[in-house]
């Protein structure tokens, strides 16, 4: 029985040597992945509107109005061009009474202890139209108030312009005041004073008001009002101006200055003053030094005739001032 197995045994192991093995093999499974797609898409859309724009009017009339403002203190700003002449810089000196400044009077300088007072006091009030006004009691200043205006009938084009420039360039100014007062008790100081005040004025005003006010040194203060108005009739043929354009331009220059100042008060004070006006009303107050200070208006419009009052009674509203 045991030499029968090992034969067998034998038979198999010499079989595993003749032959080759072989196997097959099935694997079924679920398999589970991510795929990340980017796309990068370029756009590009070009587009391109025509107006054609035609206007039928009948009108061949147009009002156009142009104010130009030029204020300078000192150096002007183009010496290199032909014709326009370099101003010289200013200086100013205001001493005290003496005793502020002995060497100056060891000196020979003139001493003097002003006081520079602009007072409006229950004035420019109950006006119609235009109206306009500058005070100064400073040095050195320039003020100004400028009105352009062109009206006209069955208009079809209206244009108002509007420029200005205020330079202020290289301008000394030395103030000093007092030590021993004209009053109070003796020996306390008191400064050379700059007053600008408006007390219960312009009120109820209609149109346009324009006003300076200064006391101090070496300010510019302009107002200017461009208007074009073209006017209209109800039913008339000709309609309200097609084309209305307005343009202010404003340029300021203050460089090169110097100040020096030893007790010294400046006061702008306003009370009871630029109420119930129906219009513009533009103003300028100073008591400083070397300012530059600007109110523009430029008004373009068609107006038909029977809408409403003519003239300036018709511009409702109020610009800022510099008050």
């Amino acid at each position: 029985m045991r030499t029968k197995l090992l034969a067998s045994a034998a038979l198999i192991v010499g079989a595993g040597f003749a032959l080759p093995a072989a196997a097959d093999i099935n694997v079924v499974g679920t398999v589970t992945y991510d795929k990340n797609v980017d796309v990068t898409e370029t756009l590009t859309k070009t587009k391109v509107v025509l107006l054609n724009v035609r206007i039928a009017n009948d009108s061949a009339t147009a009002a156009e109005s142009n104010a130009v403002i030029n204020q300078r203190i000192g150096d002007g700003p183009n010496p290199a061009v032909p014709g326009d002449q370099l101003e010289g810089s200013n200086t100013a000196i205001y001493l005290g009474d003496g005793l502020g400044c002995p060497s100056c009077v060891a000196h020979g300088q003139a001493t003097n202890g002003a006081d520079f007072s602009a007072k409006v006091t229950g004035s420019l009030n109950g006006n119609a139209g235009a109206t306009q006004y500058n005070q100064d009691v400073g040095y050195a200043s320039n003020q100004n108030n400028t009105l352009s205006a062109a009206v006209g009938h069955l208009v079809f084009f209206t244009e108002a312009n509007n420029s200005a420039a205020q330079y202020n360039n290289n301008n000394s100014l030395t103030i000093t005041g007092r030590l021993v007062p004209t009053d109070g008790p003796q020996g306390s100081p008191v400064a050379l004073i700059n007053n600008s005040l408006i007390v219960g004025s312009v009120n109820n005003n209609i149109g346009l008001v324009q006003a300076n006010q200064n006391s101090g040194n070496f300010n510019n203060q302009l107002n200017s009002a461009s208007i074009a108005i073209g006017f209209t009739v109800p039913n008339g043929d000709a309609q309200n101006a097609a084309v209305a354009l307005a343009e202010t331009d404003l340029g300021q220059w203050n460089t090169g200055q110097h100040t020096v100042e030893l007790r010294t008060a400046r006061v702008a004070g306003m009370s009871n003053s630029v109420s119930n006006n129906t219009g513009v009303v533009m103003g300028n107050q100073a008591a400083g030094q070397m300012a530059n200070q600007g109110n523009m208006l430029s008004l373009s419009a068609g107006v038909n005739w029977g809408a409403g009052n003519a003239g300036m009674n018709g511009f409702i509203g109020t610009l800022p001032p510099n008050f």
